[in-house]
């Protein structure tokens, strides 16, 4: 069976993608979560995806209907216990 690589978060492990991303000498790898894998944060339809990443332990992803003046129909925030962001804290959608 192939390893599945997980985010650590003390309420559960979601799949995560990991990326080896940058430029040649100075690539990093990157965890990327897919929030549709975890239970209730399903986003509506959109259009437009904002992201901002407003701490070096946190980013937002604002989902929008009607382009990038339209109407946000879900938020996620994520943050993460510190700036390498190897481990979540918190996940929420508004």
């Amino acid at each position: 069976m192939a390893a599945i690589n997980v985010a650590n978060n003390p309420l559960g492990s979601y799949p995560v993608k990991i990326t080896k991303e940058g430029a040649p000498g100075q690539q990093q790898y990157i965890q990327h979560i897919n929030v549709d894998n975890i239970a209730g944060l399903s986003i509506p339809e959109y259009d437009h995806l904002a992201v901002t990443y407003p701490l070096t332990t946190r980013e937002v992803y604002v989902f929008k209907t009607g382009g990038v003046a339209g109407a946000t129909v879900a938020t996620i925030t994520i943050n993460y216990t510190d700036s390498t962001k190897a481990n979540l804290l918190t996940v929420a959608k508004t």
